[in-house]
């Protein structure tokens, strides 16, 4: 295990800590204050660990270690000098971290790709372009399959579309201008990919938001159609779902993408004066936290089919689901299987 501690002495540290021997030891220093700013997240990606450290001749860098002295360095001094480089992580597999950096004072955020065995990462942007760069004061979404990399970005117009990659300058392409306009920007987000296709969230000129699918491709880049009206929800949380996606719509209604006929299908969940919060994604299907239920707030959960859409649990009356639930009931689930019982720790 790894956490931030600090002892008084030195600044705010990474320690490791091992459950056999029952002891704990600094690993490296992170910045030298007893209180950091900016060093403050901790990634793992199986035994290897990612953190953000403010170092005397690089300045504020993306790092990685193995729990030792000897197996910590920077990934890349991606704003070369003592400037601050930064980094936010932006997503995730088994053999790759893709965070966001600064490579000059002057610059917006790019994408960074690090992959096993971590010993640099890879910078995505082309200079000869002038992009992708992330949009400014915009949490950029972002996800990944076997070999593509998926995030929103800005060319040098200005203008943000969804972007693809895998993993160098030279894969790095615009996907779709949606918005058709070089200075406007069609804010992509909600990346979510079922490992054979990606769907998204973007605007269109008009300023209506709509669900997009892709396949990495341009020319597979298309919107989804529905015959029916649905209300996208500020969240914009896309979850897969077999071979389809799913999310909660503003009223409640589970929204069904299926990439086969690029069409949306509307579940209802309203029985008994419910209206969903929040969903996660779960073992064999979608959780919904319903709320306001007639007899005490419920979780659903579904396979994507209205048949396969009903509640699993009901609360007590006196116990209430969580705004936190999407969160941590991806945790819960993630770490102890697909029990719904497990979340009565959310009331």
């Amino acid at each position: 295990a790894f956490f931030f501690a600090t002892d008084g002495i030195a600044g705010v540290q990474v320690w490791s800590a091992s459950s056999s021997s029952g002891s704990a030891s600094p690993v490296v220093e992170v910045c030298p204050e007893t209180y950091c700013f900016y060093e403050t997240w901790l990634e793992i990606i199986g035994s290897q660990l990612f953190f953000l450290r403010e170092d005397p001749n690089l300045g504020t860098e993306v790092w990685t270690s193995d729990g030792t002295a000897a197996g910590t360095w920077a990934l890349r001094d991606a704003c070369p000098g003592t400037c601050w480089g930064g980094g936010t992580v932006l997503a995730t597999a088994v053999d790759k971290l893709v965070y966001a950096a600064r490579e000059s004072e002057v610059n917006q955020e790019t994408v960074f790709v690090a992959t096993a065995p971590w010993t640099g990462s890879q910078s995505l942007f082309d200079d000869v372009r002038g992009a992708p760069l992330l949009p400014y004061y915009t949490p950029t979404s972002c996800t990944v399959d076997d070999t593509r990399i998926y995030f929103g970005a800005q060319d040098s117009q200005g203008g943000s579309e969804p972007w693809v990659s895998v993993g160098s300058p030279a894969s790095t392409l615009q996907l779709a201008d949606i918005w058709g306009a070089a200075d406007s920007s069609s804010g992509p987000h909600g990346f979510a990919s079922n490992g054979a296709t990606v769907a998204f969230l973007a605007y269109d000129d008009t300023f209506n938001e709509s669900f997009w699918l892709t396949g990495g491709e341009e020319e597979t880049t298309r919107p989804v159609t529905s015959s029916a009206y649905s209300c996208i929800p500020w969240s914009g949380r896309i979850y897969p779902l077999g071979d389809k996606f799913a999310q909660v719509g503003c009223y409640g209604e589970i929204q069904v993408i299926d990439p086969a006929s690029s069409q949306l299908e509307i579940i209802e969940t309203g029985a008994g004066n419910c209206f969903a919060s929040a969903a996660s994604g779960a073992v064999g299907g979608l959780l919904v936290a319903a709320l306001g239920c007639d007899g005490g707030d419920q979780i659903w959960r579904s396979d994507g089919s209205p048949s396969g859409t009903a509640p699993t649990l009901i609360l007590p009356p006196d116990f209430h689901v969580s705004w936190g639930f999407d969160r941590v009931a991806d945790h819960l689930l993630g770490v102890g299987g697909s029990s719904v019982d497990r979340l009565y720790a959310l009331s």
